[in-house]
């Protein structure tokens, strides 16, 4: 599955990010429905959570003053991260 998120700042320009995931859905149970809908939303979690990585990790390449903000972000968004290190 592929999902594509597209962050806009402040000045409106645009980035794309596909992010590639995988995942197991169920194809049969008494609550199939309820099972589907808790692992799309488990990987548009996770999807989200990649681009903003990708987004804040690229930032500071491009912006090293703002380094220590953008790696206190992305620890509160993952904190078991050790990107940007």
């Amino acid at each position: 599955m592929r999902i594509q998120i597209s962050l806009t700042d402040s000045e409106g320009h645009t980035e794309m990010h596909p992010i590639d995931v995988e995942a197991e859905m169920p194809e049969m149970g008494d609550r199939i429905i309820d099972d589907v809908e808790q692992a799309v939303l488990a990987l548009n979690k996770e999807a989200i959570r990649a681009a903003i990585v990708g987004y804040l990790e690229e930032l500071s390449k491009k912006k090293p003053e703002m380094r220590q903000e953008l790696m206190a972000e992305l620890s509160r968004l993952m904190p078991d991260s050790t990107r940007l290190t």
